[in-house]
């Protein structure tokens, strides 16, 4: 996520590799769950989609929407953003994937409020 922060989410939906789907050959269960379309969408060392269609425009509209949403909502220590009289203040939750991303935390709220 840091990383995404540091470059505007510029190329977020590129990926490098796209992998099909595939059922377990000893049942009938999906392999990485059962799935809404037949591929996963991989960035090397960055993220997937496993659940969304990055070849529907539909999706990948809400994404760049997303992403336009969660840009304009960054607040700043200098940020002049005020409602209902008072100056705005901004939660971001990001759950860890796992424990080796904590040290991150400090990193990740830095790039946050540049």
């Amino acid at each position: 996520v840091i990383d995404q922060f540091a470059r505007g989410f510029a190329n977020f939906l590129e990926v490098d590799h796209v992998l099909g789907r595939h059922r377990s050959a000893s049942s009938s269960a999906w392999v990485g769950g059962p799935p809404r379309h037949e591929n996963i969408y991989v960035k090397t060392g960055s993220h997937s989609f496993w659940y969304d269609d990055l070849e529907d425009e539909t999706t990948r509209d809400r994404y760049l929407e997303r992403i336009e949403r969660l840009s304009a909502c960054r607040v700043n220590e200098t940020s002049d953003r005020i409602r209902g009289g008072a100056r705005e203040m901004l939660l971001f939750v990001r759950a860890l994937e796992n424990r080796k991303e904590l040290h991150l935390t400090l990193a990740l709220h830095r790039q946050l409020t540049k």
